[in-house]
């Protein structure tokens, strides 16, 4: 066995192993003319999915091939990686520029994969420089080894081994093709194959219907593979597409209904959605491997703050590429592939599980905004506050500058990015509320309180702009809100209990409290004028300067006044000598005041005043009146006591009789006015 047998070619092996026609032209395609560089290859690669059209069948067949002739041929291991290592800078060198951009996306791809340990280990090796022309020495040193490297353990060394074994495949591949279409398709099928090692006829259901002129159709792709059950088995495929809300016009089952199709108990049902939603990431993370300039991403603008995927891109999405996915598994997507740069704002599993909550905001949808802007800006909290101001009571519209009210929630100020979030904070309110800035760029929060009855008589008023009696303010209210059932009496208690009103007089006649400072108008009956007056002065006061103070908001006389506050029922005034009134509240110099009902009473006798009255009737023919002037209105009351008396046997009979005879001597005088006096 130690004897080197002859090489044999690919044709005799065709010959003396009954090599399929598949295999074979697999075989030509990746320049595999003999048994050794079958087996080269096999050491290289590890299996032969990576070739063009080499499916499962071919791949075992291959493999077996290889794992046969390498004893049998005795090659020298060192010798075999030697030549492996001597034609991967010569492939390097063979490529074109496309080839090369491509393979780079590669490399990135895959070096974004590695753990913290790997990735820094390897930029000390390359100084950062991870790219083809960094690794170009890397695998044209046959005297590298791994462990060399800095803070490298086993996992580690495991890692970049991989990592390197899987550049190599790619270089071999990419090297192999000069036609830029077939070569992206190429190392599409090669990588789902090694990725999912799946059937040829799942790959062609991808591509059927789709040319790849515009890109890869990732969304395509998510479809077969699920439809497949490669990504979700059969279990996790069925809650994925009915108890998660990823699927367009697809009502979610609830966990009862999960439960009960899958034959678990309710727990069990919200366990199995839970841990899927969970691992959606590290499910779908396998498209960051994918060469992401090869990806048809539908013309979305990756410079942008926001990436907006509207009902339009969803609908152009699932037509082109026969999918009933919503615009929620589209961001997740995009969110997955740009985790680098973008952040999917929003409470997306509160979405997607059909969830609410009553502390904060009920998202509609989720938004991909730039993770550079996330990091100075908290999108999240600036929508709880709209949401709870919008859904708290506000009694009154009221404005907040937008830019003013952004700062807020800036981590750090909006610095140089204030355009780009104002323009994200702006769609995104739109979306969740329906919420547009006013021409002047500031946020309007709206009343959404019932109105009240006195806020209506409150508007009445200011429309009609003076004091009005209440049947004035209801025709007002009527007219302004013809649908408004109220009444006069409902908008006079609600001005009576609520601030803002003044009454004017006993008149049922009202006003605004602020037209007291604007319109020179004062609220109030006469009597709470007199006492404002009196309350500033330090003295009594005349009842003519009390009269004139008066009449600067009530068109009234000094008798009226007089006699108004006499009848206060509260006892706020106190009178005085020589027509002087002040307040009871307030203390008086005794010496230069005194109170009415402590002077000394000068009395006429009741002959002096009957006689007096005697001679009033004989001249005038009537009674005196009680409004006239002093001696008539003395003349007016001695009557109207006499009558009292009268009335209560309380007089003598010999004035009782007197007096009787006077006033029938003048009976047909004014019969209802004599009546009153006699009654």
């Amino acid at each position: 066995m130690n004897e080197v047998i002859h090489n044999l070619s690919l044709k005799e092996l065709c010959l003396y192993e009954d090599m399929s026609v598949r295999s074979y032209n697999a075989c030509i395609q990746a320049d595999l003319r003999d048994a050794s560089a079958i087996v080269f290859f096999f050491l290289e690669h590890g299996n032969f999915c990576s070739i063009r059209n080499c499916g499962q069948k071919s791949n075992k067949e291959l493999i077996e091939l290889s794992k046969k002739y390498k004893p049998i041929i005795n090659l020298d291991i060192t010798i075999c990686e030697t030549y492996i290592e001597n034609s991967i800078p010569e492939k390097i060198q063979s490529l074109t520029i496309r080839q090369r951009n491509i393979l780079n996306n590669i490399i990135d791809s895959q070096y974004r994969q590695l753990t913290v340990r790997s990735s820094n280990a390897l930029n000390h090796y390359l100084g950062s420089n991870v790219s083809i022309t960094g690794l170009m020495e890397l695998l044209s040193d046959t005297n590298f080894d791994i462990i060399s490297l800095p803070n490298i353990g086993e996992k580690s060394e495991l890692e970049l081994k991989t990592f390197i074994s899987k550049i190599k495949s790619q270089i071999t591949i990419i090297a192999n093709f000069e036609d830029e279409d077939l070569l992206t398709k190429e190392l599409f099928n090669s990588y789902l194959t090694q990725r999912f090692d799946i059937p040829t006829d799942v790959i062609s259901e991808i591509h059927n219907m789709n040319k790849f002129s515009k890109g890869l159709p990732l969304f395509k792709t998510l479809q077969v593979l699920i439809d497949n059950e490669i990504i979700f088995d059969a279990r996790d495929k069925n809650v994925f597409k009915n108890g998660l809300n990823y699927i367009s016009d697809s009502p979610i089952e609830n966990l009862v209904e999960i439960a009960y199709k899958l034959d678990i108990t309710k727990e069990r049902a919200r366990q199995i959605r839970k841990e899927i939603y969970d691992t959606l990431f590290d499910r779908f993370s396998f498209i960051k491997n994918l060469e992401f300039h090869a990806l048809n991403l539908y013309g979305l603008d990756l410079s942008s703050g926001i990436i907006i995927i509207d009902n339009a891109i969803v609908n152009d999405i699932n037509e082109k590429e026969s999918n009933d996915f919503n615009s929620l598994f589209i961001n997740k997507i995009f969110s997955i592939l740009l985790s680098h740069s973008f952040s999917l704002i929003g409470n997306e599993e509160n979405i997607v599980l059909n969830k609410t909550t009553r502390i904060g905001h009920n998202w509609k949808t989720t938004y991909l905004i730039r993770t550079d802007l996330t990091n100075i800006f908290d999108f999240a909290a600036c929508i709880d506050d709209i949401a709870n101001r919008s859904q708290g009571k506000n009694d009154n519209d009221y404005y907040f500058e937008f830019e003013a009210y952004l700062l807020e929630f800036a981590k750090d100020g909006l610095s140089e990015h204030s355009e780009e979030i104002i323009r994200c904070a702006e769609y995104i309110l739109f979306n969740e509320f329906e919420i547009i800035l006013d021409t002047n760029e500031r946020i309007l929060f709206k009343r959404n309180s019932m109105k009240q009855v006195y806020e209506y008589a409150y508007e009445a008023l200011d429309k009609l702009g003076c004091p009005s009696k209440v049947f004035e303010i209801y025709e007002k209210v009527i007219s302004l809100y013809p649908d408004y059932k109220t009444d006069e009496n409902s908008l006079r208690a609600s001005m009576t209990r609520k601030t803002g009103f003044v009454p004017i007089g006993r008149s049922s006649i009202y006003g605004l409290k602020i037209w007291e400072s604007e319109k020179n108008i004062r609220g109030g009956t006469i009597r709470d004028i007199t006492e404002e007056f009196l309350s500033s002065q330090s003295s009594p006061q005349h009842i003519n300067e009390i009269t004139e103070y008066v009449n600067q908001f009530r068109d009234t006389n000094a008798k009226s006044i007089y006699s108004n506050l006499q009848m206060e029922g509260n006892n706020r005034f106190t009178f005085f000598t020589g027509l002087t009134i002040g307040l009871r509240n307030k203390q008086y110099d005794t010496n230069n005041f005194v109170r009415l009902d402590q002077a000394p009473m000068l009395r006429q006798a009741w002959d002096e005043r009957f006689s007096e009255l005697k001679q009033f009737l004989e001249k005038n023919n009537r009674f005196p009146f009680s409004s006239k002037n002093n001696s008539e209105e003395r003349l007016y009351r001695f009557m109207n006591i006499q009558s009292i008396k009268i009335r209560d046997n309380k007089m003598e009979e010999s004035k009782k009789e007197e007096f009787n005879n006077l006033m029938d001597l003048y009976k047909g005088l004014s019969a209802r006015y004599k009546k009153t006096i006699m009654s």
